[in-house]
C-alpha cells in the first residue's frame, strides 16, 4: 500500500468513528486538521514526502502510519496533561477509541448523599 492510501484510510477511520476531519492548505501543501488533542487543541496529518506527519501543538512532529498511531499521539496528549483541570477527562471522541485499544478504563463511581425531609 502506499502512503497516500495509508493517510486516506486513516482520515476515512476518523470519519467512520466521528472524529470530525476538515481540510485545509497553506503554501500550497493540503493537510487534514484532526481535534480533540488535549492542550493541543488539533493536529494537523499530511503527507510529506514519504512519510505521514502529525503536527501538534510547540511543532511537535510525530510520523504515523496508522490510525492507531494517531490515536496514540491523542492519548499522549491526554495523559500529559491530565493533571490539569480543564484536560482532566480526554476528549469526548477519543474515548471509546481509548477504551477499544485498552489505554483508557471507564470508571464509575457512586456518591450517596442525604437530604433532610423534615424540619
Amino acid at each position: 500500500m502506499n502512503k497516500e492510501q495509508d493517510l486516506l484510510n486513516i482520515i476515512k477511520e476518523c470519519l467512520k468513528r466521528g472524529i470530525p476531519v476538515s481540510l485545509n492548505m497553506h503554501d500550497d501543501r493540503m493537510y487534514y486538521i484532526v481535534p480533540g488533542f488535549s492542550k493541543s487543541g488539533t493536529v494537523r496529518v499530511s503527507l510529506d514526502g514519504y512519510d505521514i506527519q502529525c503536527e501538534a501543538r510547540y511543532n511537535e512532529v510525530t510520523t504515523i502510519d496508522t490510525f492507531r498511531d494517531l490515536a496514540l499521539v491523542a492519548y499522549d496528549w491526554y495523559t500529559r496533561y491530565k493533571d490539569r483541570s480543564v484536560f482532566e477527562n480526554p476528549d469526548p471522541l477519543w474515548v471509546a477509541t481509548f477504551i477499544e485499544f485498552n489505554w483508557l478504563k471507564k470508571h464509575t463511581e457512586t456518591v450517596t448523599t442525604y437530604k433532610p425531609i423534615m424540619g
